[in-house]
């Protein structure tokens, strides 16, 4: 009898045991080339923390990680604009904004007419490739798509472009050279976790933990932490 009672707790110990390892990690992704996808990595790591599960996250370009999530083959995007999934039925956003995108002019000499996105029509700009919301704001712009952010720098510090278009953090991160920038935003939109839809009944406990995480103002210090080594990083030399 005892011998049957220690083979049960076995495979119940076994079943139990395959049924977290199967739980413990979900895959997100996030666009190709832009910084913030450390911060909202360590905001939803803590988030998913809370729920009992790992992820992990890559970066890919553009559509293509949209597709990716809304195939099936990745579980979530780390953020994106609130209207992002409108053409992958998919996609399911967590309704509660994670931080802000902040995009702004750079250039090697003062900008003070530019103000918005029209103010760039005459201008010769450049920003890194896939991201729709620059393509769509800049249509039959003069415009250079760019592979890295060193290459953009690179134009920029040789006369290439007059005008180097990227998100705030992207600077911050990836600047190799002090610049002169827009005074307001070109554009300025919050960025929301979306998840596959086989992954819907974790919204509603998602929503409530970064909704606390919000209050208690974890999301805040993350995001300045990142900031405050962004800012070393590059006084160092990285």
């Amino acid at each position: 009898m005892a011998h049957l009672l220690f083979i049960f707790c076995l495979l119940l110990w076994s079943t139990s045991h395959v049924h977290a390892s199967e739980r413990k990690k979900l895959r997100f992704t996030y666009v190709h080339g832009l910084a913030h996808g450390e911060t909202l990595h360590k905001i939803l790591s803590k988030a998913y923390n809370q729920q009992g599960i790992e992820i992990e996250s890559k970066p890919t370009l553009g559509r293509r990680s949209l597709r990716l999530v809304n195939d099936g083959k990745l579980d979530g995007e780390l953020g994106r604009v609130q209207n992002a999934g409108q053409q992958y039925p998919n996609l399911v956003i967590v309704p509660v904004p994670l931080m802000d995108l902040e995009i702004n002019a750079y250039s090697t000499k003062p900008i003070p007419g530019i103000k918005n996105w029209t103010d760039l029509k005459n201008k010769n700009i450049g920003f890194l490739i896939g991201i729709l919301l620059y393509d769509n704001n800049t249509k039959g712009y003069m415009k250079t798509h760019f592979h890295s952010f060193p290459d953009l720098f690179s134009s920029l510090k040789r006369g290439g472009i007059e005008i180097a278009v990227m998100e705030h953090s992207n600077y911050l991160f990836h600047q190799t050279m002090p610049l002169f920038h827009s005074k307001t935003n070109l554009h300025s939109e919050p960025l929301y976790h979306y998840v596959h839809q086989s992954h819907q009944p974790l919204v509603k406990p998602l929503s409530q933990t970064l909704e606390e995480m919000h209050k208690s103002g974890e999301i805040d210090q993350i995001y300045n932490e990142v900031k405050s080594k962004w800012k070393n990083q590059n006084k160092m030399g990285k």
